[in-house]
Protein backbone atom coordinates (compact mmCIF):
# COMPACT_ATOMS: atom_id res chain seq x y z
CA UNK A 1 0.00 0.00 0.00
CA UNK A 2 2.83 2.27 0.93
CA UNK A 3 3.79 2.08 -2.45
CA UNK A 4 0.74 2.64 -4.44
CA UNK A 5 0.76 5.86 -1.92
CA UNK A 6 4.17 6.76 -3.34
CA UNK A 7 3.72 6.31 -6.82
CA UNK A 8 0.01 7.74 -7.24
CA UNK A 9 0.64 10.75 -5.24
CA UNK A 10 0.79 12.53 -8.40
CA UNK A 11 -2.43 11.24 -9.88
CA UNK A 12 -4.05 12.21 -6.85
CA UNK A 13 -2.63 15.10 -6.59
CA UNK A 14 -4.40 16.02 -10.21
CA UNK A 15 -7.91 14.10 -8.95
CA UNK A 16 -7.74 16.27 -5.77
CA UNK A 17 -7.59 19.91 -7.73
CA UNK A 18 -10.16 18.71 -9.84
CA UNK A 19 -12.68 17.62 -7.12
CA UNK A 20 -12.15 20.84 -5.63
CA UNK A 21 -12.99 22.99 -8.10
CA UNK A 22 -15.76 20.73 -8.78
CA UNK A 23 -17.15 20.37 -5.20
CA UNK A 24 -16.96 17.01 -5.35
CA UNK A 25 -15.19 14.21 -3.10
CA UNK A 26 -12.09 11.66 -4.17
CA UNK A 27 -10.70 8.29 -2.40
CA UNK A 28 -8.53 5.84 -3.12
CA UNK A 29 -7.58 2.53 -1.30
CA UNK A 30 -4.54 1.13 -3.12
CA UNK A 31 -5.68 0.83 -6.98
CA UNK A 32 -9.28 1.55 -6.22
CA UNK A 33 -10.85 5.06 -6.92
CA UNK A 34 -14.08 7.16 -5.80
CA UNK A 35 -15.67 9.64 -6.45
CA UNK A 36 -18.90 10.92 -5.07
CA UNK A 37 -20.94 14.26 -5.56
CA UNK A 38 -24.53 15.69 -4.00
CA UNK A 39 -26.46 17.32 -7.44
CA UNK A 40 -22.91 16.65 -9.70
CA UNK A 41 -23.59 14.02 -12.71
CA UNK A 42 -20.38 12.24 -12.48
CA UNK A 43 -20.78 10.69 -15.60
CA UNK A 44 -19.78 13.92 -17.73
CA UNK A 45 -16.42 13.71 -16.17
CA UNK A 46 -16.24 10.41 -16.80
CA UNK A 47 -13.64 10.69 -19.69
CA UNK A 48 -11.63 13.43 -17.84
CA UNK A 49 -11.46 10.85 -15.24
CA UNK A 50 -10.19 8.13 -17.41
CA UNK A 51 -7.78 10.91 -19.33
CA UNK A 52 -6.13 11.55 -15.86
CA UNK A 53 -5.65 7.95 -15.07
CA UNK A 54 -3.91 6.99 -18.38
CA UNK A 55 -2.00 10.46 -18.08
CA UNK A 56 0.09 8.37 -15.82
CA UNK A 57 0.10 4.90 -17.99
CA UNK A 58 -2.57 3.13 -16.41
CA UNK A 59 -5.35 1.83 -17.95
CA UNK A 60 -9.30 2.05 -16.03
CA UNK A 61 -10.63 -1.55 -15.34
CA UNK A 62 -13.17 -2.63 -18.19
CA UNK A 63 -16.76 -2.54 -16.40
CA UNK A 64 -15.08 -1.61 -13.13
CA UNK A 65 -16.26 2.24 -13.85
CA UNK A 66 -19.88 2.19 -11.82
CA UNK A 67 -22.14 5.10 -11.60
CA UNK A 68 -24.87 4.20 -8.49
CA UNK A 69 -27.68 6.55 -7.36
CA UNK A 70 -27.72 6.68 -3.55
CA UNK A 71 -30.53 4.50 -3.34
CA UNK A 72 -28.47 1.18 -3.86
CA UNK A 73 -25.17 0.15 -2.06
CA UNK A 74 -22.33 1.55 -3.18
CA UNK A 75 -19.58 -0.67 -2.55
CA UNK A 76 -15.83 0.29 -2.54
CA UNK A 77 -13.33 -2.40 -1.75
CA UNK A 78 -15.71 -4.63 0.35
CA UNK A 79 -17.34 -1.53 2.12
CA UNK A 80 -20.84 0.07 1.40
CA UNK A 81 -19.31 3.96 1.80
CA UNK A 82 -23.48 5.53 1.13
CA UNK A 83 -23.68 7.35 4.47
CA UNK A 84 -21.69 5.31 7.52
CA UNK A 85 -18.63 3.10 6.07
CA UNK A 86 -19.43 -0.80 7.47
CA UNK A 87 -18.22 -3.44 5.42
CA UNK A 88 -20.35 -5.53 2.89
CA UNK A 89 -22.06 -8.60 4.19
CA UNK A 90 -20.48 -10.64 1.35
CA UNK A 91 -17.28 -10.16 2.43
CA UNK A 92 -18.25 -10.44 6.28
CA UNK A 93 -19.54 -14.08 5.05
CA UNK A 94 -16.54 -15.00 2.66
CA UNK A 95 -14.07 -14.18 5.35
CA UNK A 96 -15.62 -15.96 8.04
CA UNK A 97 -16.68 -19.07 5.82
CA UNK A 98 -12.48 -18.89 4.79
CA UNK A 99 -11.72 -18.34 8.88
CA UNK A 100 -14.06 -21.61 9.88
CA UNK A 101 -13.17 -23.67 7.56
CA UNK A 102 -9.09 -23.19 8.57
CA UNK A 103 -11.21 -25.05 12.34
CA UNK A 104 -9.60 -28.13 12.43
CA UNK A 105 -12.99 -30.01 12.77
CA UNK A 106 -13.65 -28.65 9.13
CA UNK A 107 -11.50 -28.51 6.17
CA UNK A 108 -8.33 -27.09 8.14
CA UNK A 109 -5.27 -24.65 7.81
CA UNK A 110 -3.86 -26.71 4.91
CA UNK A 111 -6.76 -27.45 2.96
CA UNK A 112 -7.70 -24.05 2.86
CA UNK A 113 -4.29 -22.39 2.22
CA UNK A 114 -4.12 -25.30 -1.04
CA UNK A 115 -7.31 -24.10 -2.21
CA UNK A 116 -6.41 -20.48 -1.93
CA UNK A 117 -3.02 -21.06 -3.82
CA UNK A 118 -0.95 -19.46 -0.99
CA UNK A 119 1.05 -20.47 2.22
CA UNK A 120 -0.10 -20.95 5.25
CA UNK A 121 1.72 -18.09 6.56
CA UNK A 122 0.64 -15.61 3.57
CA UNK A 123 -2.99 -17.38 4.45
CA UNK A 124 -2.65 -15.93 8.29
CA UNK A 125 -1.72 -12.56 6.94
CA UNK A 126 -4.29 -12.18 4.70
CA UNK A 127 -7.15 -13.53 7.21
CA UNK A 128 -5.44 -10.62 9.75
CA UNK A 129 -5.20 -7.86 7.27
CA UNK A 130 -8.85 -8.33 6.47
CA UNK A 131 -10.07 -8.72 9.96
CA UNK A 132 -8.30 -5.34 10.78
CA UNK A 133 -9.55 -4.43 7.78
CA UNK A 134 -13.24 -4.67 9.21
CA UNK A 135 -12.20 -3.87 12.56
CA UNK A 136 -11.46 -0.36 11.51
CA UNK A 137 -14.78 0.47 10.14
CA UNK A 138 -16.60 -1.81 12.79
CA UNK A 139 -15.07 -2.86 15.70
CA UNK A 140 -17.43 -5.44 16.99
CA UNK A 141 -17.85 -6.96 14.17
CA UNK A 142 -13.68 -7.22 13.37
CA UNK A 143 -13.87 -8.58 17.25
CA UNK A 144 -16.30 -11.29 16.58
CA UNK A 145 -13.93 -12.75 13.23
CA UNK A 146 -11.13 -11.81 15.35
CA UNK A 147 -12.71 -14.63 18.10
CA UNK A 148 -13.18 -17.00 15.01
CA UNK A 149 -9.72 -16.83 13.90
CA UNK A 150 -8.32 -17.23 17.52
CA UNK A 151 -9.89 -20.82 17.39
CA UNK A 152 -7.77 -21.61 14.71
CA UNK A 153 -5.04 -23.99 15.15
CA UNK A 154 -2.45 -22.99 12.84
CA UNK A 155 0.47 -25.40 12.18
Amino acid sequence: MFLANLVLTPLDTEFLRLADKHKFAYTRFVDDIAISANGVDLRSFKSTFEAIIRKYHYEPAKGKTLFKDRSVPQIVTGLIVNDVLRPAPWFVRELQHIILGCWTKNAGVLAVAAANDCTVNELKASLNGKINFVRSVDKRMGNRLHSLMCQIVWP
